[in-house]
């Protein structure tokens, strides 16, 4: 690790990464995109997979700048992607639920104010001792 917390490939990690970089622009654009667009397979993919496998095995010390600037783009594709995936799940599941629950009255935390009473704490029951005998 260095002294900003980003990890360093040796020379091993960077051949393992161009490796798996490459067979990704194989599989991924080579044989799955043209399979499921019905599109004959186009050459590309596999030349700038072969570039990519060749540099990366062959001059893995060159590869690391390529390395780091993919692992910038990764951070900042997690940085959307986090935002836009709870921004979903909140419009989606959190809000409607809310929503319903006001329209009917709910309200499971009873939150509501009562003037009459002196306590809002609710007593628990206790436990029979026999039950810390096993309690797992």
């Amino acid at each position: 690790m260095t002294d900003s917390s980003r990890p360093v490939l040796d020379d091993k990690g960077l051949r393992l990464f161009a490796a798996i970089f490459a067979g990704v622009i194989f599989v991924v654009f080579g044989v799955v995109f043209p399979y499921l667009l019905d599109k004959p397979t186009p050459s590309w993919p596999w030349a700038l997979g072969s570039v990519v496998l060749v540099w990366g095995l062959g001059f893995p010390a060159t590869f690391r700048h390529f390395y780091r600037l993919w692992m910038r783009f990764g951070h900042l594709m997690n940085a959307i992607i986090t935002r836009v995936v709870l921004a979903l799940v909140f419009y989606v599941v959190i809000l409607p639920i809310g929503l319903w629950m006001r329209l009917l009255s709910k309200d499971p935390l009873r939150r509501g104010w009562d003037n009459t009473t002196l306590t809002y704490r609710v007593k628990s029951v206790a436990s029979p001792p026999s039950q810390m005998e096993r309690p797992f």
